[in-house]
């Protein structure tokens, strides 16, 4: 499919989204908070869900797939009940105008809120008025961009390159290509739509030292709070009246955890259009396990728990190192089997020459 066709595919596919959020607005008004709210929006679900099989390109569906296949969806699952940054706590039909409504239902952000009970104080904020922060992160950004442009150039003689090398180039490149993605949508909220004191998705990664602190606290936080959200804090209700508030954490981990990776999977499929190996499901299934039993540990013998903590220095750089290894031999390998890497490569040059065309056709 040629590109031209592709953005008339995206533009469609963005365009089935603003109708069916205007909509789910409207109903919001007049069909109350609830299960019948929730039979009204399934349509919208089911039609998210199946928007990214209608492109074929390797990035407008990621960004389908994650930003409205899981993201939107399980924002209008929290809406349907009144909950989530869709929510209207003051039940005033005024209260959140189409637009507002729409942005925070499309774009993976979260506006700055009052702490609440049980999360985490991140101390940052992206706004509009704290210019030095937005100029130190648009030239982060840049820099993002400029470095995957040099190993899009790279990876045109990857048949020399060391496969553990290469791997670790495409890890890197995932978490740029993910971040620039997060801080455009951030920009567009902050200039474009009007929305003002969003929440950081990242808050550097690299010095995590453990892995609650890479997951919790560090790595893409919107999607953090939002499985918090939908997943950990319902089912952590309701494993309190049955194991006691002490244990009902260690099921909510685990299974926030195997939600994530079944949302991962999905993407996975979307991109691959293969059946699922279920390795990226295992994963995420992984680093639950982990934080679950380090919870344990600490909840049964602190002080042993304390005394083998590790200093950052050694732990931080070990926490990398297992989610290197991980992400190495669970995630990647049903995208590098499909050879999704070829793809994608093979996209950035294919929109690099559709820009360059257009650019000498007007000069002509």
């Amino acid at each position: 499919m040629g590109v031209e066709s592709e953005i008339r595919n995206f533009i469609k596919v963005c365009l089935i989204v603003l109708a069916s959020l205007t909509y789910c607005h409207f109903i919001s008004k007049i069909i109350p908070k609830g299960f019948l709210r929730l039979f009204s929006i399934l349509p919208v679900i089911s039609i998210f869900l199946y928007l990214p099989l209608s492109l074929s390109s390797v990035h407008f569906i990621g960004i389908t797939g994650f930003s409205v296949s899981w993201v939107v969806n399980f924002k209008l699952l929290l809406f349907a009940f009144n909950h989530g940054p869709l929510s209207n706590p003051s039940l005033d039909p005024s209260y959140f105008s189409l637009k507002q409504f729409i942005s925070t239902a499309c774009l993976p952000i979260r506006i700055k809120q009052k702490i609440q009970s049980g999360e985490a104080i991140h101390g940052r904020t992206i706004s509009r008025k704290n210019k030095f922060s937005s100029i130190v992160l648009l030239m982060n950004c840049s820099i993002k961009v400029l470095v995957m442009g040099l190993l899009i150039h790279v990876y045109s003689s990857k048949q020399y390159i060391h496969p553990f090398f290469l791997l670790s180039l495409y890890i890197l490149h995932l978490y740029f290509m993910t971040e620039v993605y997060l801080v455009v949508s951030a920009a567009l909220a902050l200039f474009i739509l009007g929305l003002d004191d969003l929440e950081p998705q990242f808050i550097d990664p690299f010095i995590s030292t453990s892995l609650q602190d890479f997951w919790g606290r560090r790595w893409n936080l919107m999607v953090t709070n939002i499985l918090w959200l939908t997943v950990y804090l319902p089912i952590r209700s309701f494993c309190t009246h049955v194991l006691g508030r002490k244990w009902a954490t260690i099921p909510a981990i685990l299974l926030t955890f195997w939600v994530s990776g079944l949302m991962h999977e999905l993407i996975v499929y979307y991109v691959t259009r293969v059946y699922p190996t279920w390795e990226v499901t295992c994963f995420f299934v992984i680093q639950g396990i982990c934080i679950a039993l380090g919870s344990i540990v600490k909840k049964t013998n602190s002080v042993l728990y304390d005394r083998f903590q590790l200093h950052p220095w050694i732990s931080g750089p070990l926490i990398l190192v297992f989610l290197g290894v991980n992400v190495s031999c669970f995630y990647f390998p049903p995208l590098l089997r499909n050879s999704i890497d070829d793809r994608a490569i093979g996209e950035y040059h294919i929109f690099l020459d559709f820009v360059v065309e257009k650019l000498a056709r007007k000069q002509t």
